[in-house]
Parts: structure tokens; C-alpha cells; sequence
């Protein structure tokens, strides 16, 4: 949850906290916020929350040669607004979607129940929210896996694992070390809004980025001060930065055997980022 400061704490914050000491992510579950997040979401203007649509149906045509198979069982983490599941369920995959964000499921479940479709979508947060089994493939896309704490990022994927069906496949779209590393040296600024991600209030918006090299984290501060408040909002969020070695590890410890390391260019798509990698753990028994 956001925390309130006072002038004289914010003059005093310290300027190299410890990673997640000051929030795990920005609060996706607030259902103002998520409601102004649903909207950076579904727009058409920029890649920042969620892919634009050309990019998506490319996607969705590589995971469809990666499955193999028709009428799939599939698992979305971090489903959001159901715009992976909306097309899979199209094709005739079985998808349930877990996210954390009330708007984006509020969607997602009035989209599938616009188009008939029969998707299950469960608000909840994939580290504690139970996984349906007998899954022929999870997906964990855009970067979430890095936002979580080591060992709740080796939970998910144990998990993952557990409700995998012999054969499935664990589809992961990580961070890299660099774009990490990156965030964590990101320029400091400050912006006037009208309104914006964090209110609908006229407000000013302060970021910082911080790396913490020891524990190999970028941390994020955003600071807000609405027109007319005494005090100033801070939200912080986290995110840890892994080699592809310590990517193979920590999925081997979880129990997947087969790992490969890819993008999605080599899958197929006209769309490459070097922010992130492809992961691809078959479930081989």
C-alpha cells in the first residue's frame, strides 16, 4: 500500500532503501488505481502495460505452434485485462486467467461474456491464489516474474510446475539482467499532471530509480503531491535482476529439466525487445 509523507520525511527519505522495504508493487489491487491502469492497458498509444494488438496476435500465433495441439488447457499468471486468454479461448483453448487487479478481471469477465466465451477468471494473487491442475501450459508474461521476491518468484514457479501436465510447458517472459540493471540507473524527474496513473487530481509526480548492487534489485519511488494535500504519497515497487544461468537454476530447482532461453523473434514474431527473454520449461514428467 502507498505510504504518506510529510515534507520533512520525504527531505529525509532514505536514498538507498532496501529493496521491497517500502512496498512490494504499486497497488494493483486499489480499485481507483486499477481502474486508471486498466486504461494504460487497453490503449493503443504506447507497449508500457500491456502489448498493442498487432503484437499480441503475432504472439498468439507462436504460442499456438508451441502447444501443438488443439483445445489446450491453459493457465495465464498476470492475466490482466484477458487479452491472451480472450484470443486462445478463441482458437478453442480451455484458459483460466489470475490476476491481481480488479478492474482488469472486471473486463476481462465482461469480454468473455460478450463474445460467449467460457474463460476462468479468478482475482487473486498468484502467490497464495490455488492453481488448477492438469494444465497443458502456464504462462508468465511481460516481466512480472522479476517484480516478485526470490523466493516468492520460486514459489510461483514451483507451483507452476506442480499443476503442469507430463509434457506441458512453462511459457516465461522475464526481465533481462540488463534491462534491470537499467531501471535501476533510470534518470530521477518530476512531472506536472493534469491527471494521471496515480490521480485524477491535478498533482506533481516525482520518480527516482535505485540500484542496489548487492542484492542485484532496482527499486522504483514515485512521489505525489496532489494540489492542496499537506502530505505526499509515495508508492514503491521492487524488482530483481537474474542471469539466464541463475534463470535455469532456479526453474531446475523447481523441478523443470528442459529450459531453453529464447526471444520471441526466434519464435517467430516480428517483435524483439532486449528488455526481455523468452523461457520455455517442459514439465518432462
Amino acid at each position: 500500500m502507498p505510504k504518506r509523507l510529510s515534507f520533512a520525511e520525504f527531505a529525509d527519505r532514505n536514498l538507498s532503501p532496501v529493496p521491497w522495504s517500502e512496498g512490494e508493487k504499486i497497488p494493483w489491487d486499489d480499485p481507483a488505481f486499477s481502474a486508471r491502469m486498466l486504461q494504460e492497458h487497453l490503449t493503443q498509444d504506447h507497449d508500457m502495460a500491456s502489448r498493442r494488438t498487432s503484437i499480441i496476435d503475432s504472439q498468439i500465433e507462436a504460442l499456438a505452434r508451441l502447444f501443438g495441439r488443439e483445445n489446450a488447457q491453459v493457465l495465464d499468471l498476470g492475466c490482466g485485462p484477458g487479452l491472451y486468454c480472450q484470443r486462445l479461448a478463441n482458437q478453442g483453448h480451455q484458459c483460466t486467467g489470475i490476476d491481481f487487479s480488479p478492474a482488469s478481471i472486471g473486463y476481462a469477465r465482461q469480454q468473455a461474456n460478450s463474445f460467449g466465451l467460457n474463460i476462468d477468471y479468478r482475482h487473486g494473487d498468484i502467490r497464495t491464489t490455488d492453481f488448477p491442475k492438469h494444465q497443458d501450459i502456464v504462462l508468465f508474461l511481460f516481466g512480472e516474474f522479476n517484480v516478485f521476491q526470490p523466493e516468492d518468484a520460486a514459489t510461483i514457479a514451483k507451483k507452476a510446475k506442480e499443476v503442469l501436465k507430463p509434457g506441458g510447458l512453462f511459457v516465461m517472459e522475464p526481465s533481462t539482467y540488463d534491462s534491470i540493471r537499467a531501471q535501476g540507473h533510470g534518470q530521477s524527474f518530476w512531472r506536472a499532471m493534469s491527471h494521471g496513473l496515480f490521480g485524477d487530481k491535478p498533482h506533481i509526480w516525482m520518480y527516482e530509480a535505485i540500484w542496489d548492487e548487492s542484492s542485484k534489485t532496482a527499486t522504483d519511488r514515485h512521489f505525489i503531491l496532489e494540489e492542496g494535500a499537506n502530505d505526499i504519497v509515495e508508492y514503491a515497487s521492487s524488482a530483481q535482476a537474474y542471469t539466464e544461468d541463475e534463470y535455469k537454476a532456479l526453474l531446475k530447482t523447481a523441478g523443470f529439466d528442459h529450459i531453453r532461453i529464447t526471444n520471441w523473434q526466434e519464435l517467430g514474431v516480428d517483435y524483439h525487445s532486449p528488455q526481455f527473454h523468452v523461457i520455455l520449461a517442459e514439465n518432462k514428467v
